[in-house]
């Protein structure tokens, strides 16, 4: 935890992630300063998720970057980085916004930590970003969700 604070006071999103879902995971919640808290979804369902709109043009291109960037570690199956696409997902961060998919990447996340030994917090944290995330979404897009994630789930095991 030590390595992923140095990390996240620099600036690393996979770091600011751990943390993230670490404190969730400990009930440590709202120790959590503003650039881990934002990879959460609020436990109150009227809370916005983040979104930065006062991005400069350099900025928006930055967020565009490491969209793409997080999107290709996510795809080689970096369960920190599926996390974090999906939360991309959710609030639009170099992404489009499309809620269903975002809700299908945090799935395939909590696949890949329960698959791994030694992070069960994060699965644990994730199956309670993914009921507060439910109570956010229409039947619709929870089908759609579904669908997506089983697709996922295919892709990313053949990458593997």
């Amino acid at each position: 935890m030590q390595l992923h604070r140095q990390g996240a006071r620099a600036g690393a999103g996979q770091s600011q992630i751990a943390l993230a879902l670490h404190a969730l995971a400990t009930g440590a919640e709202t120790d959590l300063g503003k650039d881990e808290r934002r990879w959460l979804v609020p436990a109150d369902a009227a809370s916005n998720l983040w979104c930065d709109d006062t991005l400069t043009p350099a900025g928006e291109l930055r967020q565009r970057w490491d969209g793409l960037s997080s999107l290709n570690q996510a795809l080689l199956g970096n369960p920190l980085m599926q996390y974090g696409v999906g939360m991309r997902f959710l609030t639009g961060s170099g992404v489009p916004r499309d809620r269903a998919l975002g809700a299908a990447w945090i799935a395939r996340a909590r696949a890949g930590f329960e698959a791994l030994d030694g992070v069960p917090a994060y699965a644990a944290a994730i199956r309670i970003v993914e009921a507060r995330l439910a109570e956010r979404m229409g039947d619709d897009e929870k089908r759609r969700a579904r669908e997506i994630a089983a697709n996922l789930s295919a892709t990313v095991t053949e990458l593997r």
